[in-house]
């Protein structure tokens, strides 16, 4: 069964500010959707609602055809990756070890990763081609690298969606063009959901399947690329 995303009725507030309001949205499995808009627009704040990072005052999120707020985190960990804007470790680790932090919803915390659990790290170190750099130190990397560190982190936990905020924003054109590729083959490879606040109209409509516009927390247009911009 397709793992469809679904947004029904969703409103959110900080306090008495209204920042989403009436959002109907639904996300089909296997595609590449970017939300665009200008700043303050809600654009970020979606996407927590998306993961349950915050709760919305009305409406639901449905997750494989499931109310999200029926999961628990793990289960929501096990379906839904998360690659944040902001990236900013206090500690620093090993490239490997923080790829192996995306398997924390799987791993018991009596037996310990498992070798099947370092097969998949290994796999989704391949993938974003960060293999070679494994034993590196985080905090050593460049942007682009870095960027792919955190995207192998989030493969490593199988999601079925992955949300991605801003992901290119402060990267060399040759990097923003790797994130996405890599990103768009996970689409039409292993049918994930890929849903992507992006700043640049032109990588939107590049790779995007469908583009959501928002505009005051309101859902302004939406449509294939062609159509939005």
């Amino acid at each position: 069964m397709d793992y469809e995303v679904k947004v029904e009725n969703l409103y959110f507030f900080y306090g008495e500010t209204n920042i989403l309001e009436d959002i109907n949205l639904s996300f089909q499995a296997g595609s590449f959707i970017s939300i665009i808009g200008p700043n303050g627009s809600g654009k970020s704040t979606f996407l927590k609602n998306l993961s349950r990072y915050l709760e919305p005052q009305k409406g639901i999120v449905l997750l494989g055809g499931k109310d999200i707020n029926q999961l628990s985190k793990k289960e929501i960990s096990r379906n839904v990756s998360v690659v944040p804007q902001n990236i900013l470790l206090e500690f620093d680790f090993k490239v490997k070890d923080i790829v192996m932090m995306g398997r924390h919803p799987y791993v018991n915390r009596w037996k310990g990763e498992t070798e099947e659990d370092r097969e998949i790290v290994e796999k989704a170190m391949k993938y974003t081609n960060i293999l070679h750099f494994s034993d590196r130190s985080y905090n050593e990397l460049s942007g682009g690298e870095k960027q792919r560190v955190i995207l192998a982190q989030a493969l490593a936990q199988q999601p079925k969606v992955l949300l991605l905020d801003e992901p290119i924003s402060h990267l060399d054109l040759q990097y923003q063009v790797e994130i996405l590729d890599l990103v768009k083959r996970l689409t039409v490879k292993e049918g994930m959901t890929v849903i992507s606040v992006l700043h640049d109209l032109n990588m939107a409509s590049g790779y995007s399947d469908k583009i959501i516009m928002l505009k005051d927390g309101k859902v302004y247009c939406q449509g294939k690329p062609e159509e939005v911009l």
